[in-house]
């Protein structure tokens, strides 16, 4: 349990229908404190499996996007993405999406949005995406 939350992906799950900390509109529930923790917990992680652990370079990226350090979220991302070669956190690429969007990168932003739709399951979430690209198409941001 970290900053009072359990379970697989409860502290920091992003996904197109929850923020950061898997309630809409806030990014951070807990406030910098939470964030600083969660960061330090999968950096650990990280350093005693940093080939394998795809989770813990998406964490450490949610965490860094949270905090606004969007070139370390980024390259944490990157690497989760990398190593995901079997797309099982397709989050990767929407997190992706969600930093070239504050980046001001709107081809790279659609770019990770249709790598997410190739392995995303959740019906809602598919609808949300589809409708973002429709959106990046109609009134494109640069």
């Amino acid at each position: 349990m970290l900053c009072g939350v359990s379970g697989p992906g409860a502290a920091g799950a992003i996904s197109p229908s929850r923020g950061f900390n898997g309630q809409p509109g806030r990014e951070l529930s807990r406030g910098w404190r939470c964030a600083l923790l969660s960061w330090l917990d999968k950096r650990l992680v990280v350093a005693l499996d940093p080939v394998n652990n795809v989770h813990a370079y998406f964490y450490v990226a949610g965490t860094y996007f949270g905090l606004h350090r969007l070139p370390a979220a980024e390259k944490n991302a990157r690497m989760a993405a990398e190593l995901d070669k079997k797309q099982h956190e397709p989050r990767t690429h929407f997190l992706l999406a969600q930093i070239y969007e504050m980046q001001h990168k709107p081809d790279a932003e659609a770019a990770q949005l249709r790598e997410y739709l190739k392995s995303a399951t959740d019906p809602q979430d598919v609808a949300m995406v589809k409708k973002y690209l429709a959106d990046l198409r109609e009134n494109p941001r640069k």
